[in-house]
């Protein structure tokens, strides 16, 4: 009994990322917007502070701190501070854009810090200067943006399932 409950991770149960058709979900909650089907924005801000709790854990358990920015989990209203210029706090549009910019780069920091302990790990979609899979990850056009958040969190579960395998 005590050795599968060493085996079992937590974080799996405790942070579950699937899909809803064309959204990435996490814990049940929708990331993005179509005009099809338009998500409040309640439930925007709880899938990311979700997204943001599940990172800073993974961050935590391999014992890393991000190069430029510092993620604060406070639910709907957890934040991303750069370390060298200023507060991106998920509010007014420019914010929000600046703070999911932010994040992506911890979320890059992360798949960099596992390829360099997992050589053979290659995540599904390349990170790099805001976007990911070549799809911005600034509000704008709502299908890209969508796309570019499920791409996102499939990244956060590759995450995921490395350190429940390395930690």
């Amino acid at each position: 009994m005590l050795r599968r409950l060493q085996r079992y991770n937590v974080c799996n149960d405790v942070f579950h990322i699937w899909h809803d058709g064309l959204f990435g979900t996490i814990n049940g909650l929708r990331l993005g917007r179509l005009p099809s089907k338009p998500v409040e924005w309640v439930e925007i801000n709880a899938a990311m502070g979700q997204a943001v709790l599940l990172l800073a854990t993974i961050a935590d358990r391999a014992g890393f701190e991000f190069s430029r920015n510092r993620l604060v989990p406070r639910g709907s209203f957890s934040r991303v501070v750069n370390i060298l210029y200023s507060d991106g706090g998920m509010f007014r549009r420019r914010g929000f854009n600046q703070a999911m910019i932010l994040f992506l780069e911890c979320v890059e920091d992360a798949g960099r810090r596992a390829m360099k302990e997992e050589p053979l790990l290659k995540f599904p979609y390349k990170v790099e200067r805001g976007k990911i899979g070549g799809l911005p990850i600034s509000l704008g056009n709502d299908e890209q943006w969508t796309r570019a958040l499920k791409y996102m969190l499939t990244h956060l579960k590759w995450l995921l399932a490395w350190i429940s395998k390395r930690y």
